[in-house]
């Protein structure tokens, strides 16, 4: 059994090995590993210090991620087009493909598929549901909410039959109103 004091003073060592201002303070175990409270968040690069820090103490092979606690936020494009000019329904690849190139890319990080849902039966928008990996506080969907996505082609906005489709991410944070996959 690994001693948590021992993990403290494994993880304090490496950080100031390493010159961090980064200070460990506690370790508890949690959700089947453990938890390390420390004066402030850690950046990127301390999460790194600390892994490598703290591989050779576990058992060969075991993995070891660092990470910072996570959260989920629902977001929703709403009036995106569900036709082409073909005629053909709009897919979740050919949306992913038009996020992945417009500026919201590094934001939107799906935990689920996304879900592209019809308004009604014989209309041509769609709302889409997406899923989204972020932080507690919410910071990557503070980024995309109410901000322009532009880019895509041959799909258009009805509202925007010149350009190419100028949809707005109207996301709402609908806190336990997550879209589930089966």
């Amino acid at each position: 059994m690994l001693s948590l004091d021992f993990l403290l003073s494994s993880i304090s060592a490496v950080l100031l090995a390493r010159c961090s201002t980064l200070m460990a303070e506690a370790v508890a175990p949690a959700y089947g590993g453990f938890t390390v409270s420390c004066d402030h968040v850690a950046t990127q690069e301390e999460l790194f210090v600390i892994r490598d820090g703290v591989t050779p103490v576990f058992p060969a092979g075991a993995k070891v991620m660092v990470i910072l606690p996570t959260s989920t936020s629902y977001l929703k494009l709403t009036d995106v087009p569900y036709l082409s000019h073909s005629g053909q329904t709009i897919t979740p690849d050919k949306v992913m493909d038009f996020i992945q190139r417009s500026p919201a890319a590094s934001s939107v990080i799906l935990t689920v598929p996304l879900c592209i849902v019809c308004n009604l039966v014989a209309s041509d928008t769609a709302t889409i549901y997406l899923n989204i990996a972020d932080t507690v506080s919410g910071a990557r969907a503070k980024e995309v909410i109410n901000r322009p996505l532009q880019g895509g082609e041959g799909v258009l906005h009805p509202r925007c039959q010149s350009q190419p489709w100028c949809g707005t991410l109207s996301a709402l944070l609908e806190v336990g109103s997550p879209f589930l996959s089966m």
